[in-house]
């Protein structure tokens, strides 16, 4: 089988990306005992833990102790690889582990693997508090697989690291940077559909609104260019009536777009 493209439908299996031929394709690895049906729900279960985890702000000392168990697992598993292997297979190795792809898998299960062991080695007091700073590293490491992810030259991995960000807690000014980028450059429209919808979830800031506004006349795609009216009018944002009036008097303008925006602009105003 091509482990490959297990992990990948492992990976679009737990962020509930399948399609429909893709979930008869893992179904098929399933009834044939290709993939063990509990290594897929155990990898569900923990996917969904990890989803559940509450979002506090990190407490002293974690980090040092994720850092030091991270540092002694690498050690351990430098020092088997250099006696199994050649050096050219290591350098195959870490190539393969450096995917973006790969590099997802990764963090899924490797966080779920250092959670088991936090609660059941911490007793008491001490694990509920663990367990909630652990959960402010694991949105830590959700911002680092947005940032890997949405520099990728492929539109499924850039997509992937939109709705990787609708996961992030308060994301910060780098992460809002870069979806503002998407919804105003990526060449692939569902990239920039994407973005609209996850800076929908940050429009309780001012600046998000005012820069989603100043989007409207950058954007060439009917689709995008009515997403955007959309959100304007659930938003009941009269400040965006300008920009909307700009797009209707545009020659370029879809005419079903056009239709779309008048029906904003008479709700909003």
């Amino acid at each position: 089988m091509n482990t490959e493209r297990y992990q990948e439908l492992l990976l679009d299996y737990l962020e509930g990306n399948l399609s429909e031929a893709e979930r008869q394709e893992l179904e098929a690895l399933v009834q044939t005992g290709q993939v063990p049906e509990e290594e897929l729900q155990a990898l569900q279960a923990a996917f969904s833990g990890l989803q559940a985890l509450p979002e506090p702000e990190p407490g002293p000392g974690l980090q040092a102790k994720f850092n030091s168990m991270l540092a002694t697992k690498m050690a351990e598993e430098r020092q088997a690889k250099q006696q199994q292997y050649t050096w050219g297979d290591l350098w195959q190795g870490l190539q393969t582990l450096l995917s973006p792809l790969r590099l997802a898998y990764t963090l899924v299960v490797f966080a779920f693997g250092f959670f088991a062991a936090w609660l059941a080695f911490a007793p008491g007091q001490q694990q509920q508090t663990d367990t909630l700073q652990l959960a402010a590293e694991l949105n830590q490491m959700k911002q680092v697989l947005f940032t890997t992810l949405i520099e990728q030259p492929a539109a499924v991995d850039r997509l992937r690291a939109v709705n990787i960000s609708g996961e992030i807690s308060d994301a910060d000014a780098k992460v809002l940077d870069a979806l503002f980028n998407s919804l105003n450059h990526d060449p692939n429209v569902n990239v920039r559909l994407a973005a609209v919808e996850a800076l929908r979830k940050h429009t309780d800031n001012p600046q998000v609104r005012e820069r989603l506004i100043l989007s409207i006349n950058q954007q060439d795609s009917p689709m995008v260019q009515v997403a955007l009216a959309d959100l304007m009018q659930a938003l009941q944002e009269r400040n965006a009536v300008p920009q909307l009036r700009q797009l209707l008097q545009d020659k370029k303008t879809n005419e079903l777009v056009k239709a779309k925006i008048k029906e904003s602009i008479k709700v909003l105003i």
